[in-house]
């Protein structure tokens, strides 16, 4: 039986010498494994048809024993061109489906979305915004629940001049004054100032059009990094960390 399946292509690798297996985040919000038979011979069916951060259509062979299908034809609707130019968008791209394929579960057409748009504000001939990146991991943080608390736990008064101490273990944020009566100690930790919290929040609740220091983002997107590495195995960290120092340098 075929069926059809449209999404985005997070990953491609050898499945024999000709041929390929395709991840797919489908538009449904499952993660999707197509085997591309013939796929690297010159005159294949798939040649030119997929490739990474496309959006296409798959017509498979569908059976319910097997995690991976056999591709029969892929339509490509959206190439996304200026990744093919664009070194800076394209490492930032491939870090957001190398995180998408890690931490994907089924039925969750959010992520897509979220991926979709992300992709789409990425494929653009100008400098890419570092924006787009936190942004993404904040929003897929809180579709998998792991969204940490930038509210005060400690009941205090907000101040955005105030330094204070974010738990890299819990996700909670405390005040100085306040930290020592905290009954246990979760480590590691680091001190942040409000500016980077302000900075989160309107992050969040996807405001694009904030104004930020280069400091404040390096230091949202250090704490970002430590939070992911802390709570998702399995990551390829260290090219999330050249993704940023190209785009802060």
């Amino acid at each position: 039986m075929l069926e059809k399946a449209n999404g985005i292509v997070l990953r491609i690798i050898p499945f024999t010498n000709t041929s390929q297996v395709v991840t797919l985040l489908s538009e449904s919000g499952n993660k999707m494994s197509f085997i591309c038979k013939e796929a690297c011979r010159p005159k294949s069916v798939f040649r030119g048809q997929y490739d990474f951060f496309y959006t296409c259509e798959f017509v498979y062979q569908y059976k319910p024993t097997r995690s991976m299908f056999f591709a029969k034809e892929v339509y490509p609707y959206d190439l996304r061109p200026y990744f093919r130019s664009n070194w800076r968008a394209s490492h930032c791209a491939s870090w957001l489906c190398a995180l998408v394929n890690a931490v994907s579960i089924g039925g969750t057409p959010g992520l897509y979305r979220l991926l979709a748009e992300s992709l789409d504000l990425l494929n653009s001939p100008s400098y890419p915004d570092v924006a787009i990146l936190a942004r993404f991991e904040l929003k897929l943080l809180q579709q998998l629940g792991l969204l940490p608390n930038f509210e005060l736990s400690c009941g205090c008064e907000f101040n955005s001049e105030a330094p204070y101490r974010f738990h890299i273990a819990d996700g909670n944020l405390m005040c100085e004054m306040h930290e020592f009566k905290k009954t246990s100690f979760h480590e590691p930790s680091l001190i942040v100032n409000g500016a980077v919290i302000e900075l989160a929040k309107q992050l969040i609740e996807g405001n694009m059009s904030i104004s930020y220091t280069k400091d404040s983002m390096r230091k949202l997107l250090r704490l970002l990094g430590l939070f992911i590495n802390y709570h998702i195995d399995g990551l390829p960290i260290a090219g999330r960390d050249t993704c940023i120092t190209g785009l802060l340098g």
